[in-house]
């Protein structure tokens, strides 16, 4: 949703939490906590075109 919005990383505000609270059904809290975990994906390097996610490093 943020990345077919134009968004990034770097901006995930391209999205507003209503907006994502309207998509999920959740309330405000939870929404923030998903637009937070996409920015986290996003700057891990998530490529949510092809679903890759780079190995973590646990260490």
């Amino acid at each position: 949703m943020i990345v077919l919005a134009g968004g990034h990383a770097d901006y995930v505000d391209v999205v507003a939490l209503s907006d994502i609270e309207a998509a999920v059904g959740v309330g405000r809290t939870v929404a923030s906590d998903i637009r937070r975990d996409a920015q986290e994906l996003l700057a891990g390097g998530y490529d949510p075109a092809t679903a890759y996610a780079p190995p973590q490093n646990d260490r």
